[in-house]
């Protein structure tokens, strides 16, 4: 088998995912140089998770499992939580904070049962997640490109004229709610 079938990107994959995501969604109003610091953030923070799991499991394949399973249930919350808000099973209301957590810290401790006790051969593993975390970037990547593309050979025209519209342009606020007071705080150097 060649070497970089036995190598571990998938920490790194999942770590850069919802930034770019995030930025392929909303490329119309934002650009990619914006990015750089929350990819940067989100790869230090995978790195970091990848390096105290080193510390405590003392095995590469099995720590990089655990830091995708803590990036996949940290990144997926709000958006499974935004889902299932306010939806009840048989009269039982399923969608609040405290079932949430209780059902993510349910999937960390399953996903650490797995690691210590049930998989001992986690290069098949690795290998799966590693092409899943590389479709999603290319994916992102994709949509990314083509939206630079389309705007380059287009000058002249508006994204929204184009026909591409984030999902910021798209957000509005509930027909009857009263709409938020927003503040912000500037702090001055000023003595």
């Amino acid at each position: 088998m060649n070497k970089l079938s036995k190598r571990i990107f998938h920490p790194l994959f999942f770590a850069i995912y919802p930034p770019l995501f995030l930025l392929a969604k909303n490329i119309d109003v934002t650009t990619p140089a914006t990015a750089v610091r929350t990819i940067l953030c989100s790869i230090l923070a995978g790195g970091l998770l990848l390096l105290i799991g080193k510390l405590i499991i003392w095995n590469w394949s099995k720590a990089a499992f655990l830091t995708t399973l803590i990036l996949i249930l940290f990144y997926s919350y709000v958006p499974v939580f935004n889902a299932i808000e306010k939806k009840t099973i048989l009269g039982f209301m399923i969608g609040r904070q405290r079932y949430m957590m209780l059902a993510w810290a349910a999937f960390s401790i399953f996903g650490l049962f797995l690691v210590i006790r049930v998989v001992k051969d986690f290069e098949p593993v690795n290998q799966g997640l590693n092409l899943i975390g590389a479709v999603l970037i290319a994916f992102s990547l994709i949509q990314i490109g083509n939206y630079e593309f389309v705007v380059t050979h287009t000058p002249g025209q508006t994204p929204q004229e184009l026909g591409i519209h984030s999902i910021a342009n798209q957000l509005q606020p509930p027909q009857k709610a009263a709409e938020p007071d927003i503040y912000y705080i500037l702090l001055d150097t000023y003595a």
